[in-house]
């Protein structure tokens, strides 16, 4: 019979001994148990939030989705002409050279609400500039009374240009990312200054405006007849009924 004493001792301790199976404990079931409950609940809410964006806030979010799939863009339309009683034009709408900018590529809008160029975008900004010589702080100044106006459309920087710049722009398309040449509609006057006492002018609408009824249906921006028969004729010039 070995001694006893000749057996090699543990390098370390143990703490406590188990006399009993770990997993045949009632405390091992216990906490399994808990877990369970814990687990089971969890998916539980899980589901019912599932449920009420499905059956209950559904229809809510499928309205949101699909506001944020349209977006309304206003852009402008020729006003009609106007003809004596001979047919003789004597206000006509002609196609200018101007120059747009799509605000998302040239810039974003801070938390404020307000529009900044990033430096990307400043420095086609900047360039536009130059070749238009106009200050930047103006080209930005529109930008943002352009996106107030319509946020979604792009932004008239240069409402009238001359052929060689746009020209210039439209062969140099790549290197103007954000900027666009773009037709945009103009009176003209084939009989030159006869009937200028009375056809009248146009301005852009002001605050003012926008509560009288015959400018019901103008937009932010837009120019309507001020005086004359451009005036008194708003709501069919302008495409009414």
């Amino acid at each position: 019979m070995r001694d006893s004493r000749l057996r090699p001792r543990p390098m370390v301790e143990p703490i406590s001994v188990v006399e009993r199976g770990f997993f045949g404990s009632a405390g091992f079931y216990v906490r399994v148990g808990v877990l369970v409950v814990v687990a089971l609940s969890l998916f539980g809410i899980l589901g019912l939030r599932l449920w009420s964006l499905q059956m209950i806030q559904g229809r809510h979010y499928a309205h949101v989705a699909q506001a944020q799939s349209f977006r309304t863009i206003l852009l402008p339309a020729p006003r009609a002409s106007i003809f004596d009683r001979s047919g003789r034009l004597l206000v006509g709408t002609q196609g200018r050279l101007g120059v747009t900018a799509d605000v998302a590529t040239l810039g974003r809008v801070d938390s404020g609400g307000r529009w900044r160029p990033t430096p990307a975008g400043r420095v086609q900004l900047r360039r536009l500039a130059r070749l238009a010589r106009v200050p930047t702080w103006k080209l930005i100044t529109r930008l943002r009374r352009s996106i107030r106006r319509s946020p979604y459309a792009p932004a008239m920087v240069l409402r009238s240009t001359n052929r060689a710049l746009a020209l210039y722009l439209e062969e140099r398309a790549s290197s103007f990312r954000g900027l666009q040449v773009v037709a945009v509609p103009e009176r003209r006057y084939p009989q030159g200054r006869l009937g200028s006492e009375f056809l009248g002018l146009l301005g852009e609408v002001s605050a003012r405006e926008f509560h009288e009824h015959r400018y019901r249906t103008a937009k932010p921006g837009q120019f309507v007849g001020q005086s004359g028969v451009e005036a008194s004729y708003e709501r069919l010039l302008d495409g009414g009924l």
